[in-house]
């Protein structure tokens, strides 16, 4: 049996980042990693521009924004899978 999610309202960012593994497998799954444990995260972000901003703020790393469009990826790709 597969875990079922349901989200009553549309899935927001700090809803996939609570649901991914910690892993250190992808150079983006350190930053994946470093949201997890950010009690700052907002909930959501309505674009890419918004998410790196908030990096950005955040002074995170370099490396941190550089593989920000590959977790911003996978972000929309989780939620056009839990969308359809």
């Amino acid at each position: 049996m597969t875990n079922v999610i349901l989200f009553p309202r549309s899935p927001t960012f700090a809803d996939w980042i609570r649901q991914q593994k910690e892993s250190t497998e992808r150079i983006s799954d350190h930053l994946v990693t470093d949201l997890k444990r950010d009690d700052t995260l907002p909930a959501t972000f309505n674009s890419y521009d918004e998410f790196r901003s908030y990096l950005i703020s955040q002074s995170a790393c370099g490396t941190a924004v550089r593989t920000a469009p590959k977790v911003w990826r996978r972000y929309r790709q989780w939620v056009r899978r839990v969308r359809s």
